[in-house]
């Protein structure tokens, strides 16, 4: 059977995707210097980015967008930097913005699309990576991080995008107690609560009942559960006191809401 020009072109990029895919794993596993393998990273974006342009797959863009923070990380470890939040999201940043400036001029082929989901993917392995860091700095990447989520919701007018921006909001507000050293774990639900409260309204505005239910339930028990949990073991009169205030709080915002 005679290959059509089309599958030809699919069995090769087939292959040579593979063959790129082998090399990586075999690069990150057994070549013990972070300089040498910065540099084929570099390369392999630089490939893969002048295929996507040449071909006019956007769907090729996304190996380039993946090696280029890599290739960053490796960069910074073989100039003895061992902090990648900041140059990971600012790389996050760049594509999100390069995505949303094509969106609005109305690009439709994919390069946006492309460019926004992975410089919001990458910001949000960025964010997942940044318990592994210490200091109060790192709450600064996770907190830009739900800022584009939170900017994707509201380009798209898509409460649900609200999610994930708030639990990285919550992230970067643990990782702050967890580096002034607060092990008090009224200030976790406190924090927790107010986000989903701002969840439960936005709910509430989108029309979405049963979610906004569930979340502002869920925002109750955890902010009034931990505070009882704490009254009870400690046997503190000021836990009651601060029980009361927080009740009456989620009953004028439910009496105004």
């Amino acid at each position: 059977r005679t290959l059509t020009p089309r599958t030809f072109a699919i069995i090769t990029r087939g292959i040579g995707a593979g063959l790129v895919a082998v090399s990586t794993v075999q690069l990150l596993a057994f070549v013990p210097s972070s300089a040498q393998i910065a540099e084929c990273l570099g390369l392999y974006a630089l490939f893969a980015a002048f295929d996507a342009w040449f071909y006019r797959q956007p769907l090729l863009g996304y190996a380039a967008a993946a090696f280029v923070p890599l290739g960053a990380f490796y960069a910074l470890r073989a100039a003895g930097q061992h902090n990648w939040l900041y140059a990971t999201i600012g790389i996050a940043v760049v594509y999100y913005v390069a995505g949303d400036l094509l969106r609005r001029r109305g690009e439709t082929q994919g390069w946006s699309q492309m460019l926004l989901v992975s410089g919001l993917a990458l910001a949000t392995l960025n964010s997942l990576s940044a318990p592994l860091q210490s200091g109060l700095q790192t709450s600064i990447p996770v907190a830009i991080a739900a800022t584009l989520w939170a900017a994707e919701a509201f380009a798209l007018k898509n409460v649900w995008l609200g999610f994930p921006a708030n639990l990285l909001y919550l992230e970067a507000y643990c990782l702050i107690l967890f580096s002034l050293k607060v092990d008090q774990p009224q200030f976790y639900s406190v924090g927790a609560a107010a986000l989903g409260m701002v969840m439960h309204y936005l709910l509430t505005r989108a029309g979405s009942k049963t979610g906004a239910f569930l979340t502002g339930m869920f925002s109750q028990l955890v902010l009034l559960g931990t505070t009882y949990i704490q009254m009870y073991s400690t046997q503190q009169l000021t836990f009651f006191a601060v029980l009361f205030f927080q009740a009456l709080v989620i009953l004028g915002y439910g009496i105004v809401i």
